[in-house]
């Protein structure tokens, strides 16, 4: 009787296991299946002003804040970013402030203070999550950043930085990475693009405030217990400080989910290599997602942005890119993208249909087309390019040194609606084209 008993127990508990299981696997691929919406929050919402508090939720599209603080040493409260720089603002930008607040985090004597907040759904392919970090000073033991976590509670990625290292941390399905990003008390905007089912891909692009530079990466999620799928974003704060200054206070602000859902419109604010509003993000975020459309606003005209990431700016879906165009009179007034010698500027990729009007492309420098190159279907419309270069040495850019295409390669169909192209430099001409090509 005792054996039978036993044998009805482990089967029930059995079972029981198998429901356990199947049914968190349903509420995985459910999740999955249902889509993000989109999401917007910053620290100067009304619902912070009385502070950061367990259950806070402003903006619209996220789930309520969840906080812990390990101890009396660790909390939460709404203050400036600009706080955690010896209470100094180099380069005069509010840091990554709104109105003057952002979401501030402490954790001294090796306590730990985390924010947790979900998201509606699973972010799907050509989503993009958005985040401003200020991580300020942290003591050698300390680490402070944030996690992406899926259905599970596990993590899938992670950027944070560590006291003793002197750059971020990239945590992904590769293992621990430096991402050779210089850390800063200025802050950071960032943002991830998913971009592969399959693999989990993602793109990371993070921009700095203190010196300009942008910072492109890309790899695959950690396929941890639960899948890929990201439904939450895991602020942590994890022993920064061994005394109570606000120097060791780690800083966030502006949480925005924009979700793919068919072709875009993107407006360029700002000449920033990277960022919120800036040409790289709109056309990585483009091309990820279901192609669309760029504009720019017209206080950009004249500006230059310098491409830094140690990449081109790749068109993988059909997009229309219209420039603020020219000042009445001057070529040279024009919003310019400048490879800064070392990168091409734009690449098409094969099946695109894309048009560019109203922009001009400089020095830029590749082995093929040095501007430009074209797979696809490519119309340029009053489009300056110029003092581009195409070689295949590694002492600059040379004439002499091999190289097809110093403004522009075509390996595709390729019109030119008025526009200007000078002294662009190649081996071998600066416009080519492959044979097939038009």
């Amino acid at each position: 009787m005792m054996n039978h008993q036993r044998t009805l127990i482990d089967k029930g508990t059995r079972l029981g296991v198998a429901l356990a299981l199947a049914l968190t696997a349903l509420l995985a691929l459910s999740i999955g299946v249902l889509a993000a919406g989109p999401a917007y929050d910053d620290a100067a919402d009304a619902a912070y002003n009385g502070g950061w508090a367990d259950g806070s939720n402003g903006g619209t599209g996220f789930g309520a804040w969840v906080l812990t603080a390990s101890s009396g040493d660790a909390g939460h409260y709404v203050g400036s970013s600009t706080d955690n720089n010896s209470g100094g603002d180099a380069n005069g930008d509010g840091d990554i402030d709104t109105n003057g607040r952002a979401w501030a985090m402490f954790a001294y004597n090796g306590a730990e203070a985390t924010a947790a907040r979900s998201l509606s759904a699973a972010m799907a392919i050509g989503d993009r999550l958005h985040l401003l970090m200020d991580s300020g000073n942290v003591t050698d033991t300390g680490r402070v950043g944030f996690e992406l976590r899926n259905t599970g509670g596990r993590k899938v990625f992670a950027f944070y930085l560590d006291g003793s290292d002197a750059t971020y941390t990239i945590e992904d399905i590769a293992g621990v990475a430096d991402s050779g990003i210089p850390a800063t008390d200025e802050g950071l905007d960032i943002t991830l693009i998913l971009t592969d089912a399959t693999t989990g891909g993602y793109q990371l692009i993070v921009a700095s405030l203190e010196d300009g530079n942008a910072y492109v990466h890309s790899g695959n999620l950690i396929n941890a217990l639960g899948g890929t799928n990201i439904v939450q974003v895991y602020l942590f704060n994890d022993a920064s400080g061994d005394d109570e200054t606000t120097d060791y206070v780690v800083f966030f602000n502006v949480m925005e989910l924009v979700p793919c859902d068919g072709p875009q419109d993107f407006v360029v604010t700002s000449a920033a290599q990277g960022g919120r509003g800036t040409l790289l993000n709109a056309v990585l975020s483009a091309s990820a997602c279901a192609g669309g459309t760029i504009t720019f606003d017209t206080d950009t005209l004249g500006e230059t942005a310098v491409l830094s990431a140690g990449m081109d700016l790749p068109i993988a879906r059909d997009l229309t890119i219209t420039g603020p165009g020219l000042a009445p009179g001057f070529w040279d007034d024009q919003f310019t993208i400048s490879g800064e010698d070392a990168y091409r500027v734009f690449s098409v990729a094969e099946g695109v249909t894309a048009t560019i009007s109203g922009l001009a492309i400089k020095n830029g420098h590749a082995p093929r087309g040095g501007g430009l190159f074209n797979a696809g279907h490519l119309t340029l419309d009053d489009v300056m390019v110029e003092d581009n270069a195409a070689h295949n040495g590694v002492d600059g850019p040379s004439p002499t040194a091999g190289g097809h295409g110093g403004g522009i390669y075509n390996t595709g169909r390729l019109t030119m609606l008025g526009g200007r192209l000078r002294i662009n430099r190649a081996g071998n001409g600066g416009v080519s084209s492959s044979a097939g090509a038009s």
